[in-house]
This record gives C-alpha cells, sequence and structure tokens, in this order.
C-alpha cells in the first residue's frame, strides 16, 4: 500500500466515510454515468442528495 492510499484510507476512518456497494442493471449505470457526466456532478453526490431526501421523508413519517 502506497502513502497516498494509507493517507486516503487514515482520512476515511477519521472522517467517518463508508463505502456502500450496490447492485444495479447494467444499462441503468450506463445511463446514469452518461447523465451525471452531462450534469456535470458526481455520482456519489447523487447518491448522498437522495439518501438524505428519504432521510427527511422518513422523519415527517415518524
Amino acid at each position: 500500500m502506497n502513502s497516498q492510499t494509507r493517507a486516503t484510507a487514515k482520512y476515511r476512518k477519521n472522517a467517518g466515510i463508508l463505502s456502500k456497494t450496490i447492485r444495479i442493471p447494467k444499462v441503468l449505470n450506463d445511463e446514469f454515468v452518461i447523465a451525471c457526466k452531462t450534469l456535470n456532478i458526481s455520482q456519489s453526490s447523487v447518491f448522498i442528495n437522495a439518501m438524505k431526501r428519504i432521510i427527511e421523508e422518513a422523519k415527517n413519517v415518524q
């Protein structure tokens, strides 16, 4: 493991950043990648924003 990889791993651990793995159809993924590039947004930001919206929606239900 090189020094940059170790530094990144240490940062993610200290910041509480996790990796999530999901399974989606390839066609959907391909379209999603293109859409994100077209809109010049990161894929992770789309997931983060969607997760935040669901959390807020769940709070309103409770």
